[in-house]
């Protein structure tokens, strides 16, 4: 999840963050001003799932011309139901041996030999004690069959374009929303993220972060929604059982909101927790003219968005 600027020839690269989504793609650019960083383009495109990987580069290709990008170096989301991202605890356990630990738990949670796998993790903030050793360490392990990788790699090639960085939607996510909301705003927050088929649920503190993605079994949430409401609240339980974390203040919501005006009720009803909607359109950070053009609410900017920040060092927005 560390931001960092990466540099070709020396000089410093206009990165897209480029998130493809069953369908539905993302693009978006940040450039520099005197007050730090602005937002010149968002772009969204559709294309029908059911077409072939390189029926897809070849849309994409067409899209990038189109949209007349600045630059054909992107930053990439992977979004795959092979994908495993869980929170991981472990106590009395030396950083040098975490890697064959974490590399052993996605052997088994995956079934499949470490060669055929990769990962990766992020470690939460750890307190040390007098001697200064770490009395536990604890974070998010990613782990994918590396075949989906390549596959995803292949895609992205294949459509012209140069992938300096693979992140998953959790990461992409905590990029947008620490990045955009308010300075003074630091309190522990439910982060959903809601598509047609997902949902990315983030707990944020700083303390660390707990991720959980679901799946729905219909196209849309619209038909799903007590599998929702009973997963959120489950996940909620959970980080609150299991992790030394802060406790949630309140939730946040964006993307693709079923029914905006009950469904924020009825889950702040069943969870006890102010709910809110962060619009990126709204943001007063946007440009005008994306402004008066927004992306259709059929589209979620949220990681396409985070994607673009996270190449963009630690310049305020």
């Amino acid at each position: 999840m560390k931001n960092r600027l990466y540099k070709l020839l020396g000089c410093e690269e206009d990165v897209i963050g480029l998130d493809i989504n069953y369908g539905r793609v993302v693009a978006a650019h940040f450039s520099k001003n005197g007050n730090g960083l602005q937002m010149d383009r968002l772009a969204a495109g559709e294309f029908s799932p059911e077409l072939t990987d390189r029926q897809v580069a070849a849309w994409l290709r067409a899209f990038w011309k189109k949209e007349k990008l600045p630059s054909r170096t992107v930053r990439t989301c992977l979004h795959s139901r092979a994908l495993m991202v869980r929170y991981f605890c472990y106590k009395n356990l030396s950083a040098d041996e975490l890697p064959q630990t974490l590399s052993l738990e996605a052997e088994e949670a995956l079934q499949q030999p470490a060669d055929e796998l990769c990962f990766d993790w992020h470690l939460n903030p750890s307190g040390t004690g007098p001697d200064g050793t770490v009395s536990e360490l604890s974070g998010i392990l990613a782990a994918v069959p590396r075949k989906t990788v390549i596959r995803h790699l292949n895609l992205i090639r294949a459509s012209g374009l140069y992938s300096v960085n693979v992140e998953i939607s959790c990461s992409a996510l905590y990029n947008f929303y620490t990045r955009l909301r308010e300075a003074a705003d630091m309190s522990p927050v439910c982060l959903i993220n809601l598509a047609d088929r997902t949902a990315d649920i983030i707990m944020l503190s700083s303390s660390g972060t707990y991720p959980r993605t679901l799946f729905s079994a219909n196209d849309r949430w619209e038909g799903n929604l007590d599998y929702l409401l009973e997963n959120i609240q489950n996940a909620l339980l959970y980080y609150h059982l299991k992790t030394n974390q802060y406790p949630i203040e309140k939730i946040v919501l964006i993307g693709r909101i079923p029914d905006k005006e009950s469904f924020p009720r009825t889950l702040e009803k069943n969870t006890s927790l102010p709910v809110s909607i962060f619009d990126p359109a709204a943001e007063p950070r946007m440009p005008d003219g994306i402004r008066r053009r927004p992306v259709p609410d059929t589209f979620n900017t949220a990681a396409g968005i985070g994607l673009a920040l996270g190449g963009l060092g630690d310049e305020t927005v």
